[in-house]
This record gives structure tokens, sequence and C-alpha cells, in this order.
């Protein structure tokens, strides 16, 4: 949904913006933002999940030692 989000808040602020409705201006800034941060969430979360298979696969090969 982030890059729906970012799309769909970008397009809404800058109609906002034409049509000089400080409301939709707003919802559609607010919009895009919420897209970008889950957007940055989401790489946050695939970078943890990376780290701990890294993690998972050291133990696995002190075991093996």
């Amino acid at each position: 949904m982030s890059l729906i989000d970012r799309i769909l808040g970008r397009t809404k602020k800058t109609v906002g913006e034409t049509i000089d409705d400080p409301k939709l201006r707003r919802e559609g800034s607010i919009q895009e933002r919420r897209g970008e941060a889950e957007r940055e969430l989401d790489e946050k979360q695939a970078s943890v999940q990376e780290k701990a298979e890294e993690i998972a696969d050291l133990k696995r090969a002190e075991r093996e030692t």
C-alpha cells in the first residue's frame, strides 16, 4: 500500500494546491507521508529479517565446528 498511498497522497496534494483546497492538500500530504513511513518500515523489517537469518546461519555453523 505504501506506493499507492504515496501516489494518491501526492495527487490529492497537487489537486488541493491547484484548486486552493487546504483540507485536500493537507489530507494528501498526510497520506503521502504515511506511504513513505510504510515504505521505510518495510525496508527496516527486511533488514531485521536478513540479520536474523545471518545470525541463525552463524549459530548453525558454530554448532557444526
